[in-house]
């Protein structure tokens, strides 16, 4: 039987969908600043009309235009106002990809403006279709009732002191969803690496058969990437398997396993090598760029943003202060953490001190790296 989790909030949500072995299925977080994701509507403005690309860049809003294909603006100039839907969420650096929307772009109210924005979770419930949806509190149910009328009658109102990712013991699932590493059931592992141009994941045989092996971390393959919502091109180093035909059962495996995600998926033939190329439509941004932003040289690499450690700082003190309910809450942090804590996350911090009773003092340590934050009763 399977479930959900959903936590509403002004500064995220969370939604976790489990099976009967409390394995997940699905899983999702939006913020205020995830961008907008496929299937969301606007009115438009052209800017440009670039031959060269044979595409027009239109104004939607967002830190960049986005890209709509000449052939479906030939009638447009730059200025005009044109209604669009997003087919690909932007990537980071670059803009959505845009198809032309019918409707017309008459009305009061200003150019861009959005006309609908998607409700993913209201899509993943339906799309799962869940037995039962435990909604973090009274309001939280009522929001999501609004939202999924036709699921009302399944959900129920998480109320108790401990907070409801918490109190099902999958607090942590979002953050392993982040790590590079992930057992195989059955042995060996997978490495996923997210870089620029696409995601490289590595097939660990630990020392099993290259076809059982193979086979095995197919289905997890096919699992991580609809948990993390890998988006592009994903390409998958398995061992080498010289016979076409063992070839093939392990991208039969990989079709099978993604036959129920909503998110279409191209999935080229094995080569002799055993490299396969999963390209996946770009429905959403992809967990690690909700919760992290690209570092290091040329942006190889991932840290968490400020505002991921501040709201797992407040958690984790929420947690210190049910251990040790006397003392006065404290977070040390790093200068961008604090600073989240203070701005756009002042009402997350708000909420949790309304429920601790008190203040939470907050230490800035310019020395202590992000990622390093130390959440406890003083």
């Amino acid at each position: 039987m399977t479930r959900a989790l959903v936590g509403l909030g002004a500064v995220e949500t969370r939604l976790l969908v489990l099976d009967g072995d409390d394995e997940p299925l699905d899983a999702h977080i939006d913020r205020p600043d995830a961008p907008p994701v496929a299937g969301s509507r606007a009115v438009g403005r052209v800017l440009e009309v670039d031959r060269g690309l044979d595409a027009l860049f239109v104004e939607i809003g967002l830190d960049r235009p986005g890209l709509l294909p000449r052939k479906a603006g030939r009638d447009l100039g730059a200025g005009d106002p044109v209604p669009v839907e997003i087919t690909r969420a932007p990537p980071p650096g670059k803009g959505a990809r845009l198809a032309r929307a019918d409707g017309d772009t008459a009305g009061d109210g200003p150019v861009p403006r959005w006309l609908a924005q998607r409700d993913i979770v209201a899509d993943i419930l339906r799309d799962t279709d869940p037995a039962t949806i435990a909604v973090e509190g009274s309001g939280g149910l009522a929001a999501l009732r609004r939202r999924v009328p036709e699921l009302a009658d399944r959900m129920a109102a998480h109320t108790g002191a401990v907070p409801l990712f918490e109190s099902a013991g999958v607090d942590g699932v979002f953050n392993d969803l982040l790590a590079p590493d992930v057992p195989v059931p059955g042995g060996g592992a997978l490495r996923i690496e997210p870089v620029t141009s696409l995601t490289a994941i590595d097939v660990d045989t630990g020392g099993r058969e290259a076809l059982d092996a193979s086979v095995a971390a197919a289905a997890e393959v096919a699992r991580q990437i609809r948990l993390r919502a890998l988006a592009g091109l994903n390409v998958v180093d398995f061992p080498t398997i010289e016979q076409r035909e063992q070839r093939r059962r392990v991208t039969d495996t990989l079709t099978e396993a993604l036959a129920s995600d909503r998110v279409h998926t191209d999935i080229s033939a094995m080569r002799a090598s055993g490299l396969v190329e999963l390209t996946r439509q770009r429905e959403r941004a992809p967990l690690h760029e909700v919760l992290g932003e690209r570092c290091g040289v040329d942006g190889g690499g991932w840290l968490p943003r400020a505002s991921t450690v501040a709201l797992d700082g407040l958690r984790a003190l929420e947690r210190a202060a049910r251990a040790t309910p006397a003392g006065t809450p404290r977070i040390a942090a790093a200068p961008e953490v604090v600073a989240a804590l203070t701005g756009a996350l002042a009402s997350a911090r708000a909420d949790t001190e309304a429920r601790l009773g008190r203040a939470i003092a907050l230490a800035e340590e310019p020395a202590r790296a992000r990622d390093d934050v130390d959440a406890r009763m003083t």
